[in-house]
């Protein structure tokens, strides 16, 4: 029994923004506000829910810096992902966002929220669940460096999303 501290764009369901001839804009729109997850996704943490597992998301959702989307649309999506995992709902779980970017454009989500590689989130997301996990119990499940090394930094263990989910 642990917490498994999820990222949620490019680990439980596609990346919200996408590269398009050197730019970055957003899903079309079906796709963006109506997101499905990744293969394997629900089965890998329906078993895990069933073992007795806790969950966490955990996300960087910088887009809102940058103008891309609004913190009631980041939310919307992870309110359709979590429809999506309904066995969330007999686990404790806990959601953890951060919107600031040191670079952004939108001048009130510009610094630092402790978004990843900061451990802030994980650090929360520990907190949250003391009752129910700790430190060694806890595995970060992600697909970038900054998911890494902020498990790194938090000293908790660190999954590559695609190994996790295989």
């Amino acid at each position: 029994m642990g917490l498994l501290l999820l990222d949620l764009d490019g680990t439980l369901i596609p990346n919200a923004l996408v590269e398009v001839d050197g730019k970055l804009q957003r899903r079309q729109h079906e796709l963006y506000t109506e997101p499905t997850l990744l293969p394997n996704r629900y089965e890998v943490l329906k078993k895990a829910a069933e073992e007795g597992d806790s969950f966490a998301i955990v996300t960087n959702q910088g887009g809102v810096a940058w103008g891309y989307h609004t913190q009631g649309e980041v939310y919307a999506r992870i309110a359709c992902t979590l429809r999506q995992l309904s066995f969330f709902w007999a686990r404790p779980f806990s959601v953890h966002v951060a919107f600031m970017h040191p670079r952004a454009t939108v001048p009130a989500f510009k610094g630092d929220d402790g978004r990843k590689p900061s451990p802030f989130m994980i650090g929360e997301a520990l907190g949250a669940h003391h009752a129910h996990a700790d430190i060694d119990t806890a595995l970060m499940v992600g697909d970038r460096d900054e998911d890494r090394e902020a498990a790194e930094s938090a000293q908790v263990d660190f999954v590559f999303a695609e190994e996790f989910f295989a």
